[in-house]
């Protein structure tokens, strides 16, 4: 089974297509939080030397867990750049994209899955499962609290249908390890290496902020209208449940 909760899981996306990458590049919609007060700072880099402004197109920081910026022991590839320290540093008065949570599906509903999901009574919005959650993913929240202490200092939210990003899974993954193949023989599905890495893969990276000076987690959750599968199989981890879902929660700082 997949674990599909991308990036904080980063690292095991990373490790796992890797997860939650060169495609389609569709532009981010521009009608999301305003852009107001924020300054612009150096760009956020993986530890597999991805730059994720560049994949997002934002100019803003991009706030992300310890697992994308701090290479496993042993590291699975030579790590040749010099990648952002963690956490992540947001400037005063700048606003972020929080957590960069994303998710991948299948391109298409495989027979025999389907007929599954609709047994269960899944509603399904097309043949895509890319286009279903997109359909059912309403809206972003991103609540900033205290770290250690966890205490609560504001909530932004965000329309997802105008902040989003589609691309492809390796897009992403970049230099790291190819996936390996995909297969459910009951299900009748067989994908190779190349295949899962060009799986539709969305993330949402709406701006937010800004905050005061401090240390902060941002706990990234999404609202969906109805359970959502990803095309893959059904198993808990190829879904994501109607009503709210916490993705990420990567802690960052904000200087003074």
């Amino acid at each position: 089974m997949r674990s599909k909760v991308l990036f904080v899981l980063t690292l095991v996306l990373a490790l796992l297509i890797t997860v939650p990458t060169e495609a389609k590049r569709k532009r981010i919609q521009e009608n999301g939080p305003t852009r107001q007060g924020h300054s612009y700072s150096t760009h956020t880099i993986t530890w597999w030397c991805l730059d994720l402004n560049n994949l997002l197109h934002v100019d803003v920081p991009v706030v992300v867990g310890l697992g994308a910026l701090v290479a496993p022991d042993p590291a699975p590839i030579p790590t040749t750049c010099d990648q952002t320290s963690f956490p992540v540093t947001v400037p005063n008065g700048s606003q972020f994209v929080a957590g960069a949570a994303g998710w991948y599906t299948n391109k298409t509903y495989p027979l025999k899955l389907r007929e599954a999901l609709a047994a269960d009574g899944y509603k399904f919005h097309s043949q895509s499962p890319e286009e279903d959650l997109r359909s059912k993913l309403d809206q972003i929240q991103v609540e900033i609290r205290t770290f250690p202490a966890g205490d609560p200092v504001t909530t932004f939210t965000f329309d997802p249908k105008h902040n989003f990003r589609l691309m492809q899974l390796r897009d992403y993954t970049g230099a790291l390890p190819a996936p390996d193949p995909f297969v459910v023989p009951e299900l009748d599905i067989s994908l190779t290496s190349d295949q899962v890495a060009r799986s539709p893969f969305l993330m949402f990276p709406g701006e937010v902020g800004p905050v005061g000076p401090g240390e902060y987690r941002a706990f990234v959750s999404w609202h969906l209208t109805a359970d959502h599968n990803d095309g893959f199989d059904i198993q808990d981890g190829d879904f994501i449940f109607a009503g709210w879902n916490l993705m990420a929660f990567p802690r960052f700082i904000v200087t003074p």
